[in-house]
């Protein structure tokens, strides 16, 4: 089975008004009668982007003063409002030892958050791609993810799964799976005073030498909280 990764930026117009650039992540694999066929869709809107109306135009959904979008005070977790529901979800067709290898691969990246950058990096393979959840550049090689994760680790995150679900993207001619998708929620809490951030995430493992190395990976805070 042939896989493939698709990622980048794109610009949704809602309501023929207001323009919004998003960050997009296609995990799409070659099916032999329908083509190719999209197993995963992460799309998050730019960190940092504001959607504006484009000029000249008026938008019939403005928002009153007193009903402005909700920030979460300091003290605040960010998933917080009505209690939601999380379930995980584990693909029949992989065997418990391989799902417990890939929960090893995100276990140690969660355990090096609390080393440093260059550590951290060392669990992406040489060609992966970090859609991150805090920056909006695309990072595409091993000097980029590092320059992230010197900012990302100074505020000494760790993460906790929320919900996750792990499915088999591709395997080798003996059946051996040799691409898994991880994708779920989880919540970071920092070391240096800030609130807890809730994120969605998608990484899609692959074995290389044997071991699972992080060929994709993309974050994004909830939708809801922006």
């Amino acid at each position: 089975m042939v896989a493939v990764s698709f990622a980048g930026i794109y610009t949704f117009t809602l309501d023929g008004t207001v323009k919004v650039q998003a960050r997009f992540s296609f995990i799409l694999t070659a099916h032999s009668k329908n083509g190719w066929i999209i197993r995963v869709h992460h799309s998050s809107q730019l960190p940092g982007f504001t959607p504006s109306p484009r000029k000249g135009a008026r938008s019939a959904h403005t928002t009153p003063a007193a009903e402005s979008p909700r920030v979460a005070a300091a003290d605040t977790p960010l998933h917080a409002g009505p209690a939601a529901r999380y379930e995980s979800t584990r693909d029949s067709r992989l065997r418990s030892s391989e799902i417990s290898a890939v929960m090893r691969a995100y276990d140690s990246w969660n355990s090096d958050l609390k080393t440093r950058p260059a550590i951290v990096a060392s669990h992406y393979a040489a060609d992966a791609m970090l859609l991150p959840t805090i920056s909006a550049n695309i990072r595409t090689y091993g000097e980029e993810l590092k320059e992230y994760f010197v900012e990302f680790l100074s505020k000494k995150p760790q993460g906790l799964i929320l919900e996750s679900h792990v499915r088999l993207l591709a395997e080798n001619e003996l059946g051996q799976p040799i691409a898994v998708t991880f994708s779920g929620i989880y919540r970071f809490s920092f070391g240096v005073g800030a609130p807890d951030a809730t994120a969605r995430f998608t990484y899609v493992f692959v074995l290389r030498n044997g071991e699972f190395k992080i060929h994709h990976h993309h974050s994004s805070v909830m939708p809801e909280l922006l």
